[in-house]
C-alpha cells in the first residue's frame, strides 16, 4: 500500500515525496501567523493577523483555494485582515506589489492621523503592527515631503527615540 492511500494524512497526495507548491503555501501560511520563532512572526502572527478555525485543515484550505497556479503566491487582499476565504488569493509578483504600494499609503495615512499629538517611533511601530525599520522609512518618506516634523528625545542603548508630529 501506497503512502497515499494507508494514511488518511496523506490522502490529498500534496506530501508524498517532495511538498507540492500549494501545501508548501499553506504550511507557511500556517507557521507565519501561529509559531513566534519564524523570522517573520512578527509582521504575521505578532500583530494579530490570523488563519480562519477552517484553513487550519490543508483539505479544506485546498478545496477553498485550489491549486496554486504557477508563478503565483498566496496572498491577502487586504494586508491587516487575516487568512480567510474572502481575503486570499492566488497572485503574481506584479498584483502583490500594487497590493502591497496600497498598504504602504495606508499605513503613512494612519501615522499621519496618529501623529497630531507627538508620538514615538515605537509608539507608532506597535500602533501599526510593524517592525521598526518599515515605521522608520515610511516616517523618513512623510518627512522628507514636509509632513511630518521629527525631534530628537532621547539616546540610549537601544539607539535614539525620535518624536514625530505632524505639519499642522
Amino acid at each position: 500500500m501506497s503512502a497515499g492511500t494507508s494514511n488518511p494524512a496523506y490522502t490529498h497526495g500534496h506530501t508524498t515525496g517532495k511538498f507540492s507548491p500549494t501545501y508548501h503555501s499553506w504550511a507557511s501560511m500556517i507557521q507565519r501567523c501561529t509559531n513566534p520563532k519564524r523570522f517573520y512572526y512578527h509582521r504575521y502572527g505578532g500583530r494579530g493577523i490570523t488563519v480562519c478555525k477552517r484553513w487550519m485543515s490543508f483539505d479544506n484550505f485546498l478545496a477553498d483555494m485550489g491549486e496554486r497556479p504557477e508563478g503565483t503566491t498566496l496572498d491577502r487582499k487586504n494586508n491587516d485582515g487575516n487568512y480567510t476565504p474572502k481575503n486570499c488569493r492566488w497572485a503574481t509578483k506584479q498584483e502583490q506589489a500594487k497590493n502591497k504600494v496600497f498598504a504602504c499609503v495606508k499605513h503613512k495615512e494612519k501615522i499621519l492621523k496618529m501623529c497630531k499629538k507627538p508620538k514615538t517611533t515605537a509608539q507608532i511601530a506597535d500602533a501599526l503592527g510593524l517592525h521598526p525599520e518599515p515605521t522608520k522609512k515610511f516616517i523618513r518618506e512623510l518627512r522628507s515631503a514636509g509632513l511630518v516634523n521629527t525631534t530628537l528625545v532621547r539616546v540610549g542603548k537601544q539607539g535614539r527615540t525620535l518624536e514625530v508630529t505632524t505639519n499642522g
